[in-house]
């Protein structure tokens, strides 16, 4: 009973857009993301071609831009992370990379849930 008065209590958490830093600090890991997962791709499927991944690139920016986010962040953001993820990888050892790609894989397979209604 105590969980439940808790539950109904707590109204979960608010959405409001974000402002100031936390939305910079937000914004620039997005696009660290991407640049991960972007070295990622092409380090781990060599049937993903680079104009494939010049247009995923060109997409997520614009999605960057449209939340607010400079593109000028977004890029220098990519591609520092771009750098350090082929660097990392290149690095690893061959079992290392493989987890590397088995992650990437994982992650691109999950499906998202469907929309509320």
């Amino acid at each position: 009973e105590a969980a439940q008065a808790q539950m109904e209590a707590d109204p979960g958490p608010v959405e409001a857009p974000l402002t100031g830093d936390a939305a910079s600090t937000m914004l620039s890991q997005i696009a660290g993301i991407a640049g991960a997962m972007h070295a990622d791709a092409k380090l781990c499927d060599p049937n993903v071609s680079d104009a494939q991944l010049t247009e995923a690139r060109n997409e997520l920016r614009r999605e960057f831009t449209g939340m607010g986010g400079d593109a000028r962040t977004f890029d220098d953001e990519f591609m520092s992370a771009y750098s350090k993820t082929t660097t990392q990888f290149t690095e690893a050892a061959p079992a290392q990379q493989k987890q590397m790609c088995d992650e990437l894989e994982a992650m691109a397979s999950q499906t998202p849930p469907p929309p509320a209604n």
